[in-house]
């Protein structure tokens, strides 16, 4: 379930315009934080029975958060920042990169190694040889 949270979560980032927006982030990222732990929470999964005090892990998942959306949102705008330059970069080059030339070589100073294996496995034995007196 929390897979499928997380996959609902994300594509719904994905789809709004304004998600690298810090408000946005915090809000998505609390929602699925609210929504996660009540999942877990529905699976039997509590944190009261001798975990950490409710008020510090409210703390820590607040700051978890804002962190997050934080990174997130640097990261997003760092990647925008990133691909223009990229495509002013290409701009300015503007040609075509030629595609690469064959080349092939007519003669070599060894021989082929199919010849080499061909020669390597033919026998040169023939029959004994008759000394004649």
């Amino acid at each position: 379930m929390l897979a499928l949270l997380s996959t609902i979560l994300g594509t719904l980032v994905t789809t709004i315009g304004v998600a690298v927006e810090f408000r946005v982030l915090v809000a998505v990222l609390s929602l699925g934080q609210l929504l996660g732990h009540v999942l877990l929470s529905a699976g039997g999964h509590a944190h009261t029975a001798g975990g950490a005090p409710p008020l510090p892990m409210l703390g820590a998942h607040v700051v978890a958060v804002a962190l997050g959306a934080a990174l997130i949102s640097v990261g997003g705008r760092l990647a925008a920042a990133l691909s223009r330059v990229v495509v002013a970069a290409v701009r300015l080059v503007g040609r075509v990169v030629d595609a690469p030339t064959t080349t092939s070589v007519d003669g070599a100073d060894q021989p082929l190694q199919s010849v080499r294996l061909l020669s390597a496995s033919l026998s040169h034995r023939g029959p004994p040889v008759v000394v004649a007196s």
